[in-house]
C-alpha cells in the first residue's frame, strides 16, 4: 500500500528525505514490537513498521542509482540488491539466534537500536545526496 506513495514522496522531495525517516519509524515500531504488553500497541508499532518500510520502499534502489556515475549505475544497483538479499538471509538467522539467548523482546529491541543507528550514519553519510526531485531532475 505505501510503495506508489512512497514513490510519490520520494520523487517530490527527494530520497533522503524519506530514507531517513522511514528508517527512523521503522526502528521505533521494530523496538515498539518487541516490548508491547498490550496487544493494541502491538498491533499499532506492526501497522507503522509496515507502513514505514513500505514507503520507503522505492527510495533506496533510486538513492543509489543517483548517487553513483552513470557508468556504475548498473553496478550499484545491482550491488545495493544483492546486500539485501544477504541481508533478508542472514538477518532473521541471527536475529532468532539472538532471541534464543536473550529473548524476543531484547532482541527486537537490538533490531530497533541497529536501525537507529543505521538511520543517523545514512543521515550524516547522504549530506543532500540523492536530492533529486520533480523539479530539479
Amino acid at each position: 500500500l505505501g510503495i506508489g506513495p512512497g514513490a510519490f514522496l520520494s520523487d517530490s522531495f527527494g530520497r533522503t528525505k524519506v530514507i531517513a525517516p522511514c528508517v527512523a519509524a521503522s526502528a521505533v515500531a521494530v523496538a515498539v514490537v518487541g516490548t508491547a504488553t498490550d496487544p493494541n500497541v502491538f498491533l499499532g508499532a506492526a501497522i507503522a513498521w509496515a507502513l514505514a518500510h513500505s514507503l520507503m520502499g522505492p527510495a533506496p534502489a533510486a538513492y543509489a542509482t543517483e548517487v553513483s556515475p552513470e557508468r556504475g549505475r548498473a553496478v550499484a544497483l545491482s550491488a545495493y540488491r544483492t546486500f539485501g538479499d544477504v541481508g533478508l538471509l542472514v538477518g532473521p538467522v541471527a536475529l532468532g539466534a539472538l532471541a534464543d539467548c536473550v529473548g524476543v523482546g531484547p532482541a527486537l529491541a537490538a533490531n530497533g537500536g541497529v536501525l537507529a543507528a543505521s538511520a543517523l550514519a545514512f543521515t550524516a553519510a547522504a549530506r543532500g545526496e540523492g536530492a533529486r526531485t520533480r523539479d530539479n531532475r
